[in-house]
């Protein structure tokens, strides 16, 4: 499978109103051309977020008016912006919208979705190392340092992953490998339609080269090809290793897209 034999837009529209489902705790709603995931009162972590088309696309101006009037005049500050990747063919009103992102300084990171073929559940790694982790059983002390694993694998913010620990956002799973008596890896698995996604997969640097990482992936696997959901699915920031990795379990990088954060707390500019 490569990116000339799918729907990239088919598969844009999941994957990125899937992260706007995670990141703000709530089911995307669209106005206009545009989705808006817009968090719940008293949901700790989440974060405010609008997807831009794959393509077309709207103003500038626009934006800023939906950006003002849904999120920062009610006090849930700038949100997190999604956009398609900046080396696809984009309409002039989203190159409008990077201009600005990066006049203002908006921290930029770059995301990717690999891909796998739905086969047999045969021939994949063991992953009988592997267990489901309930998140009200992880003691509060120890709650920052698997937020942390977890950012540096997701991209997601650290305060993200701590309020998903206390406050779990419904089809996110967890789970554990282990190495004697230690939990030396942990994964994040989202199940929600149209993808069974890999989140996150992390494993402690003393224990890699063991397999561990392979039996989170094949459990992730293992699920998902169980599952009734078309697509099988992990993502990854573009600078690391993970895409490559991944390549190992058939899962093919197709699809690129952008996180754009606000410079800091309190930001809004008129453009």
């Amino acid at each position: 499978m490569d990116a000339g034999q799918i729907n990239q837009p088919f598969i844009y529209r999941a994957v990125v109103l899937n992260d706007a489902y995670l990141l703000s705790g709530s089911e995307p709603r669209m106005e206009g051309a545009l989705f808006l995931g817009i968090p719940e009162p008293g949901m700790p972590g989440r974060l405010g977020v609008v997807v831009l088309p794959f393509a077309g696309g709207t103003s500038l101006s626009g934006l800023l008016e939906v950006v003002k009037t849904r999120f920062v005049q009610r006090g849930l500050g700038f949100p997190c912006l999604i956009a398609p990747s900046p080396a696809a063919p984009v309409s002039a009103a989203q190159q409008e919208v990077e201009e600005y992102c990066l006049v203002y300084d908006f921290v930029q990171m770059r995301r990717g979705a690999a891909v796998s073929a739905r086969q047999a559940k045969e021939g994949l790694p063991d992953a009988s190392a592997v267990l489901a982790l309930e998140p009200a059983s992880v003691p509060r002390e120890t709650q920052s340092e698997l937020s942390r694993r977890l950012a540096e694998s997701s991209g997601f913010p650290a305060s993200w992953w701590e309020g998903a620990l206390v406050r779990p956002v419904e089809g996110l799973r967890f789970a554990v490998a282990a190495a004697g008596e230690e939990a030396a890896g942990l994964m994040a698995v989202l199940d929600r339609q149209p993808e069974c996604r890999l989140v996150a997969l992390h494993v402690l640097p003393e224990h890699r080269g063991q397999g561990l990482g392979s039996s989170l992936v094949a459990h992730h696997l293992g699920l998902a090809r169980s599952s009734e959901v078309p697509l099988i699915t992990a993502a990854y920031c573009v600078e690391s290793a993970c895409q490559y990795y991944f390549g190992r379990f058939g899962l093919t990088p197709v699809l690129e897209w952008v996180f754009y954060l606000p410079p800091e707390p309190g930001f809004f500019a008129p453009g």
